[in-house]
């Protein structure tokens, strides 16, 4: 029995001697898919929702509010769902510890990607407060830098308290490359519920998308006002889903009329905080419940009210869709049988809800696609009508007999970012007016000149040629020049209106 305390001694002391420690406030060490992340060389703390939504110590906050009115449940916004740990290095074995904080402790796993490739799951049962996971990954290829993802668990709330190397190993220098953001509102179908502890739905859609996701939903949630607020502190996203309302409809005192004043409310605060996103709003999926017994509200009443709802905010805003649920969800897509879950997703289902709906939002995404192709082929055309004009003009200047100065600097072909409206505009006064301007393409300085300023111009400076223009070829250059600069006004005005 001493003999075998002594070896099991003398392993864990070679184990410690050949394993180094890396403070969890390195730089190297990246977090994404929280808003806010707390660091400590003991601690690396992450969390979806702010400290207003989180904490219950403000009196005055929204969680010390009737969940009537608060809208969501606290517990279950306190999970690490979507967030994800990523570190670079050669080390062959990797020792992480996870411990668990108040919130969420369900069963799930934490999964493991290396280099972008799913390497293994790490399976763990229901936790309890403080309790740790030890995650220990051995037989990595020595002297190999490798990306190393670590995605946690979707229905329970991990800190990271310790990350150790072999000793001859270091974190490398690293920064992840850039993606676009993509965040998803909404309720437990959301959050994952019934995908084995993973929200599959929202991974599988932003692997698609190839964004960066940002999960926001919270089981057992309803439109929740303080949620799109603080979209304020989240990254300026590219796609935003919101997937909510079954709960709207499945509570005991929502309405129809309710709800879609709590969507519009929800909507508009949104858009204020995402103003460029494109916006996906998803109408309730399929689900065997066909009428609250209480209110009498089926699903179909909601799914149309928030139809009129998005037609109507459609008429300002060009990057809101809907989509229908009968577009990407039916039986098929839910638990099998009758007397199971009514509408929450399987595995199976979410991947194939996943995929329509990256097929129903990539359709969306080239038409405006489309819209921007069509519009730069329009402002080609302007340049190119920009180039004529001026060739033509210059032509007959020349030709003409030289009496006043015209820079020659005009022959010079602007680029797009010179065809403002106010600056054709400008030009086509001079025309009318009979004068004549000089142009210096490179400073963008505009000058208007008289012909006296003109001849006294020339007179001074022999570089310029000297030429005579009829005032019927100012006029006609005029005309053009504002027809040329009402397409390019209202060419730049759909790009930033629609694009």
């Amino acid at each position: 029995m001493f003999k075998i305390s002594l070896i099991i001694s003398f392993l864990i002391i070679s184990y410690i001697a050949v394993a180094k420690t890396i403070p969890l406030d390195n730089k190297n060490i990246h977090v994404t898919g929280a808003a806010y992340i707390i660091r400590s060389p003991s601690k690396l703390f992450y969390k979806r929702f702010s400290d207003f939504i989180l904490s219950k110590t403000f009196s005055d906050s929204i969680l010390s509010l009737p969940a009537e009115e608060r809208m969501f449940p606290i517990e279950n916004a306190r999970s690490t769902n979507g967030i994800k740990i990523r570190f670079k290095t050669t080390s062959s074995k990797i020792h992480l510890t996870f411990t668990q904080e108040p919130g969420l402790k369900e069963k799930g796993y934490f999964g493991i990607m290396r280099d972008g490739v799913f390497y293994k799951a790490i399976p763990f049962n229901a936790t309890a407060i403080n309790q740790t996971v030890d995650i220990i990954i051995d037989s990595l290829p020595a002297n190999k830098e490798c990306i190393y993802e670590v995605i946690l668990p979707g229905f329970s709330n991990f800190s990271l308290t310790r990350l150790e190397l072999d000793d001859s190993s270091k974190l490398s220098t690293y920064r992840p490359v850039k993606k676009k953001v993509f965040i998803g509102f909404g309720d437990s179908i959301t959050h994952g519920r019934g995908q084995d502890g993973a929200s599959y739905l929202t991974y599988f859609l932003s692997r698609k998308l190839k964004m960066e996701l940002y999960n926001l939903g919270i089981g057992g949630s309803r439109i929740a006002l303080p949620i799109a607020k603080m979209a304020t502190d989240l990254p300026k996203a590219e796609v935003i889903t919101i997937l909510i309302g079954y709960n709207d409809f499945n509570g005991a005192n929502k309405t129809v009329e309710r709800f879609e004043k709590d969507y519009r409310q929800f909507l508009t605060a949104l858009r204020t905080m995402q103003p460029q996103s494109k916006i996906f709003c998803i109408s309730l999926l399929y689900t065997k419940k066909t009428e609250n017994p209480k209110s009498h509200a089926t699903p179909n009443d909601f799914r149309v009210s928030l139809e009129k709802l998005i037609a109507d905010f459609q008429k300002d805003d060009k990057r809101l869709f809907f989509i229908s649920e009968e577009k990407i969800t039916s039986l098929k897509n839910l638990q099998p049988g009758e007397a199971t879950d009514p509408v929450h997703l399987t595995i199976p289902g979410a991947k194939l809800f996943a995929n329509e709906l990256y097929q129903v939002m990539l359709k969306a995404s080239n038409t405006i696609w489309v819209n921007r192709l069509e519009l730069k082929m329009e402002l080609m055309l302007c340049e190119a009508s920009w180039f004529v004009m001026n060739g033509c003009w210059s032509f007959f200047v020349l030709a003409n007999v030289p009496k006043c100065a015209v820079s020659v600097e005009v022959l010079n072909c602007p680029t797009i970012s010179e065809m403002f409206a106010p600056r054709l505009l400008l030009t086509f006064c001079r025309f009318a007016m009979g004068g004549l301007f000089s142009t210096n393409v490179h400073s963008e300085n505009l000058t208007f000149c008289n012909l006296r300023q003109l001849a006294d111009c020339g007179a001074r400076n022999p570089a310029y040629c000297k030429c005579a223009v009829s005032g019927s070829l100012f006029f006609f250059c005029g005309v053009l020049s504002v027809h040329i600069s009402l397409s390019c006004f209202v060419s730049l005005f759909q790009f930033f209106y629609l694009v």
